[in-house]
């Protein structure tokens, strides 16, 4: 294969993509081919990595790896796709073995030149960077990803990544025809012990869901109710049915459980309970794919009977995350489980602090209130426990019952605080949090602190309070939440010039990198010669996320990545918002395993530390940063 074959052959499939024409001639130029005959091994699973990134010219390879019980194959690798590049990234022994399944040939790219490459092309880093962010382990490329010349890595964690129809149980809808009012609890009973069934579907003519009975539902409801074995099913089945469609993953299993707090998920065409039954998945099923499950730490949560229970229940979750950040697992599971843990832990210090209130002699109003999550946690990015920012808002009281009210809910936040602050999240240096009176308010009174921020702002001011334009319904009543953002935005519609304040405060937060491109070290003592991670780099593109989705008028999403994915969708800058996206991913993991190291927050690395491609990602992440910033000072003209 000449030189200019390989040129040819490489300029379709990225990262060579981005390679100019005369950095393709030297790169092609010092490639080599292998060939590989059907059922040999390029390399096994644990072998010292070889100093080669291998591209596939032609054939076909399967990525191999060894469990408890049995050898997997975890991919498949087509043309186009690439070999090895995790291992020479990490200087760590192969994660899988890879073997010929045809005869293949190999173009092999020598480590220098390929590394050479990474670090000058911030866009082959960034191609890479995406796969540790995202949980690639970056074994290869697969052909789909590669020849759409965009990449959108999944975790290939082999677990997380099965799919429903792995551990899908068939349920026999076919002999309950009939509605809930018409089959009786004798004849549910009898299908499930004849098929040893611990749960039965209930559908309708057309088979699609419309309740679950399960063994607990004969005990518990059973004997709660008047019933009898010529009872109908309707008298004990759950309805409705929480759905997932065909094609899901264990990751969306269990976050799907974790979040409805349900042991079972009915499998359906489409994913709603308007479409016929495939069948079913329980909670044990999860438990045998992934024996860590986030879904036992929840229901441990629920049953927690004191303070210190849920203290040692969220210690565990570290571990879990920690061991999840270790696996590479995608960063949007990992934050997704976090939150559903966090808010699993609220809801029993809020079941916790009702009692302790009540105690205390005060009665509850009959308002409906909603706890505000501020911060990294109102937006669902709370990988590390670090300090609490919350509030709390209630519904207007009735004329004269306005202290009684306000005395209950600042007494009840205190109480949540002190719970939070028991379970290892500490508290707020600025005091931002549902303990202090300011921010335990009525709708109304919350309605018009934002008018006055929106009203009369300054950029400095705004810096200081833009953590409450980040927030999310913790518990209690969502209701509240929306009507809070719907006034909000109106608030900003009425007064345009507020935007251009808020892009200045976007912008006081100071570049990650000095004049001459090098990263900007703290002198302050104790952190002399380090990285502030949050300051320099995350907080510019968490800010600038939110400033843009206000001003484009994104209501129900308060995450930065899936802000950056809705400007992404809305917007023409499409390519700017999805590196920004793609940057903030991987400063959230960045943060999360550093913290998890030094048993701190994780704000703080330091450069000497860092490997060569860790310093190239994050200088590609900064570049990101300061294009956002520049769209800031562009689209608002604001310096």
């Amino acid at each position: 294969m000449t030189t200019e074959a390989i040129i040819h052959f490489l300029q379709d499939y990225p990262p060579f993509t981005y390679l100019p024409r005369v950095d393709l001639e030297e790169l092609a130029g010092q490639s080599t081919l292998e060939e590989i005959t059907e059922g040999a091994f390029l390399f096994e699973e644990n072998e010292a990595a070889r100093p080669f990134v291998y591209v596939l010219r032609k054939g076909r390879f399967e990525i191999l790896k060894a469990f408890e019980d049995s050898t997997q194959v975890i991919d498949v690798l087509k043309k186009g796709g690439l070999l090895g590049i995790r291992a020479i990234l990490t200087h760590k022994p192969y994660l899988g073995s890879a073997r010929a399944t045809k005869n293949s040939i190999l173009i092999k790219i020598p480590e220098p030149i390929f590394l050479d490459y990474m670090e000058r092309f911030p866009r082959v880093a960034l191609f890479f960077a995406r796969g540790f962010a995202a949980g690639l382990p970056v074994v290869h490329v697969p052909e789909e990803m590669a020849k759409s010349k965009e990449t959108h890595f999944l975790s290939r964690d082999p677990v997380l990544f099965m799919r429903t129809e792995d551990v899908l149980v068939p349920n026999p809808v076919e002999d309950l025809l009939k509605g809930p009012g018409e089959t009786t609890l004798r004849e549910v009973a009898r299908q499930m012990k004849e098929r040893l069934f611990g749960s039965f579907i209930i559908v309708d003519e057309q088979g699609c869901p419309l309740g679950i009975a399960t063994e607990s539902d004969f005990v518990r409801r059973g004997s709660e109710r008047n019933v009898n074995w010529a009872s109908p099913v309707s008298e004990i089945m759950s309805s409705p049915v929480v759905t997932i469609r065909k094609g899901g993953t264990a990751a969306q299993l269990i976050i799907a459980m974790s979040k409805y707090k349900i042991d079972h998920l009915v499998i359906t065409e489409d994913g709603t309970p308007r479409s016929p039954v495939l069948g079913i998945i329980s909670q044990r099923d999860i438990l045998l794919m992934h024996g860590n499950n986030p879904a036992v730490l929840v229901r441990q949560l629920q049953e927690a009977r004191d303070v210190k229970t849920l203290a040692r229940i969220r210690n565990r979750a570290d571990e879990l995350i920690y061991n999840y950040l270790r696996q590479e697992v995608s960063i949007p599971f990992i934050a997704a489980v976090t939150t559903e843990i966090n808010d699993t832990l609220l809801q029993k210090a809020f079941d916790f602090s009702f009692g302790r209130v009540q105690r205390e002699g005060l009665k509850k109003p009959a308002l409906a209130f909603c706890w505000l999550s501020l911060g990294s946690e109102g937006r669902g990015e709370q990988l590390r426990r670090t300090d609490q920012d919350n509030a709390l808002v209630y519904e207007d009281p009735p004329e004269g019952q306005e202290e009684q009210a306000a005395e209950y809910f600042r007494r009840l936040g205190a109480s949540v605080v002190d719970i939070l602050l028991q379970c290892g999240f500490a508290r707020c240096p600025g005091d931002i949090m549902a303990s202090n009176p300011k921010w335990v308010k009525p709708i109304s009174e919350w309605k018009q602190q934002f008018t006055d921020w929106i009203a009369f702002p300054n950029s400095e001011g705004l810096t200081g309070v833009s953590i409450f334009f980040d927030f999310r319904p913790g518990y209690g009543d969502g209701r509240l939440t929306d009507a809070l953002t719907g006034h909000i935005l109106q608030a900003i519609s009425e007064r345009s010039s507020f935007l251009n304040f808020f892009a200045e405060s976007a912008l006081r937060h100071p570049s990650p990198t000095g004049f001459f491109g090098k990263f900007i070290l703290e002198d302050k003592e104790g952190k002399k010669g380090a990285f502030d991670l949050k300051a320099r780099a995350m907080r510019p593109l968490d800010h600038a996320a939110r400033v843009l989705a206000y001003a484009n008028g994104i209501r129900g999403v308060s995450n930065t990545i899936q802000r950056y994915e809705r400007l992404e969708a809305i917007l023409p800058d499409k390519k700017l918002f999805r590196e920004a996206s793609l940057a903030y991913e991987i400063l959230l993991r960045y943060r999360a395993i550093n913290g998890f190291r030094n048993g701190d927050s994780g704000r703080y690395i330091f450069p000497k530390q860092l490997t060569r491609i860790e310093r190239k990602t994050l200088e590609t992440c900064f570049a990101a940063v300061e294009r956002v910033q520049q769209y800031l000072k562009n689209m608002f003209r604001v310096s």
